[in-house]
């Protein structure tokens, strides 16, 4: 993890595109086990505010942390800052933590950012995250405990990597025009999905899924490894 930035006036800025960054947040975390290949891969570490927290708890040094901190403890922080932490404080109340994080990194335009403890605990909150991760204009993965969920851009071929016979669904926010969909038992070619339970439970059929689209949104969930799929419905 490399940081590369200068502090200027009280702000931190920092270029991060064509980098890998991982965002923590302060919801339910996945298994060390998935979480210690992304901070191997990762150029840039981000807590969230209080995620800061369990960053400590799990011997993670982030590049920065953002947020109000109203959720991290002083003596963490201050621990944090003392180790060579960088901070930057956003006081927007309109926004909660992950937006911050959002909207800072994506100014810079980074290859890939994955988000871990953006699900779980309070349900209103997890709604919040899902629709920021929705409304960024860069792909953006979410990790929890049951579900992988990938905020896919427009103008891009999408490969994802899913095993064989793997179920997972594709939904539009709110339309997606002139999707290519193949890999899948039920393909698209320059189809439309519109808001609602179209893309319910399609199931892999080669060895990674592609998929383009001309304009709009797309989220695809895969259900992570041990869960068990439903019926089957075309895309």
């Amino acid at each position: 993890m490399a940081t590369d930035g200068l502090r200027r006036a009280g702000v931190f800025v920092c270029t991060v595109e064509g980098q890998n960054v991982l965002i923590f947040t302060a919801g339910e975390w996945v298994e060390e086990a998935s979480i210690k290949p992304l901070l191997a891969t990762s150029d840039f570490v981000v807590a969230c505010d209080g995620a800061l927290q369990s960053c400590v708890e799990h011997t993670i040094q982030p590049d920065l942390v953002i947020g109000d901190f109203d959720s991290v403890p002083d003596d963490v922080l201050n621990a944090y800052v003392e180790a060579g932490g960088i901070t930057q404080h956003v006081g927007d109340q309109s926004q909660n933590d992950l937006a911050k994080a959002l909207r800072w990194i994506g100014d810079a335009r980074p290859t890939s950012c994955t988000v871990i403890g953006a699900t779980g605990g309070d349900p209103q909150q997890e709604w919040a995250n899902m629709l920021t991760c929705a409304s960024q204009d860069f792909d953006i993965t979410c990790l929890s405990k049951s579900v992988t969920y990938r905020f896919l851009m427009p103008g891009v071929n999408h490969s994802i990597d899913i095993e064989r016979g793997a179920e997972f669904s594709l939904f539009a926010l709110p339309e997606a025009r002139n999707i290519h969909l193949s890999g899948a038992m039920f393909e698209l070619n320059g189809g439309v999905l519109n808001m609602g339970s179209e893309g319910l439970h399609n199931v892999v059929k080669a060895d990674r899924l592609s998929i383009n689209f001309e304009s709009g949104r797309l989220v695809l969930l895969q259900p992570r490894p041990g869960l068990t799929g439903g019926e089957t419905t075309s895309a």
